[in-house]
């Protein structure tokens, strides 16, 4: 059997062959650590990244909120350019933040409110109730339409120029004639008002008030109506509340009345008197005789005519006269009754009589010795 025959190895060095270094232990760790390495390395920058990010934020914000905080505080001082700038640039830095749009647009309202006000100032200034007034009323319907805290700044301001404006119309109302209950509703409308100005108008118009109780009340007196302008005072005084002009004056009508009665009851005494006086002459010499005359021109007939007249004051009926004959020595001897024509006479009218006696003797003489009336 043939043998074969190993090849005889050559252990001699081949010079185109080279073993390759021997890598160490640390070469070998940080080999197989390379990518838990990489990914540390993107994990760490980033975290830094988020959270460089997360502190900008938050500095961000915590800007904000100084900016605006401090933009706030500037318009509740009125400094509103100074607000306005502030609110802009934080809204410029960080845009569509509500907080910081509102509290811009709540400056800005302000400072045109602002102007709204100076110019009712002004127009006030100027005694310009009527433009005045119409501003007021666009300033009342911003306050009532918002909720903007800013247009509190100027609460005082305004009820001082309300006040004011107040004044300004009451003064010009208070030009022209008024009724004593038209100036008690202007007193009304400024008695909570305290400033200078109101207490002054107060005074004009209770001057005024007392000045137009004293005219109507003086005209009562005139026609002797103590008791009317006396009320009248009175009604005054309730608006006035105890005005010295009126308080006097009160005093001179009670002083007025009290003479008017007395020399009224006098008048009435006077009166009385007078009308007793008449009332007698009526009924005692009213009728008197103005003439008579005695006729004998037929033998045994005396005949009486004549006339009366009544010098009373008041109407008179049935005058009747009584006549007689006496003799010479005084006796009588024969009277008769004769009623005067027309029957009723009226005041300074005349009326006649006329009668006969049928007598036979000597010398006689005629007398009339009554007369008698009725007084209506």
């Amino acid at each position: 059997m043939d043998e074969k025959k190993l090849p005889q190895l050559d252990h001699r060095e081949n010079p185109q062959r080279k073993n390759p270094p021997l890598k160490s232990k640390n070469e070998r760790f940080f080999k197989n650590r390379a990518p838990f390495t990489m990914l540390l390395i993107v994990f760490s920058v980033c975290a830094v990244t988020v959270l460089s990010f997360y502190i900008y934020e938050r500095w961000l914000n915590t800007q904000l909120l100084e900016w605006k905080s401090e933009a706030e505080s500037k318009a509740f001082n009125y400094k509103w350019d100074e607000a306005e700038k502030q609110l802009e640039q934080a809204n410029e830095t960080r845009p569509g933040v509500k907080g910081i749009e509102d509290s811009l647009a709540a400056v800005r309202d302000a400072k045109e409110f602002e102007s709204s006000v100076e110019a009712l100032s002004e127009f006030l200034e100027e005694d310009d109730l009527s433009n005045a007034e119409n501003e007021m009323n666009a300033i009342i319907e911003k306050i009532e339409s918002s909720q903007n805290e800013l247009f509190l700044l100027y609460k005082d301001d305004l009820n001082e120029l309300r006040d004011k404006s107040v004044v300004l119309g009451i003064q010009n109302d208070i030009e022209h004639s008024l009724s004593m209950q038209a100036l008690a509703g202007k007193l009304l409308e400024i008695s909570n008002l305290e400033n200078e100005e109101a207490e002054e108008l107060k005074v004009q118009i209770k001057d005024d008030i007392a000045e137009e109780a004293i005219i109507k009340a003086q005209e009562k007196i005139d026609t002797y109506q103590f008791s009317e302008a006396i009320n009248i005072v009175e009604i005054g005084l309730g608006y006035t509340s105890d005005h010295e002009d009126l308080l006097s004056f009160k005093r001179d009508i009670n002083e007025a009345r009290l003479a008017y009665q007395t020399e009224e009851y006098d008048r009435m005494q006077d009166a009385m008197e007078e009308a007793e006086r008449e009332e007698h002459f009526n009924r005692t010499e009213a009728v008197s005789i103005k003439e008579w005359e005695v006729i004998t021109s037929e033998p045994g007939i005396i005949k009486l005519v004549g006339k009366v007249e009544n010098k009373g004051s008041r109407l008179i009926n049935d005058v009747q006269l009584t006549w007689a004959i006496f003799n010479d020595e005084g006796q009588l001897v024969s009277q008769s009754t004769v009623t005067i024509n027309p029957s009723t006479l009226f005041v300074n009218e005349e009326g006649e009589f006329k009668d006969i006696i049928k007598f036979k003797g000597g010398e006689t003489n005629v007398e009339i010795t009554n007369i008698t009336w009725e007084v209506e």
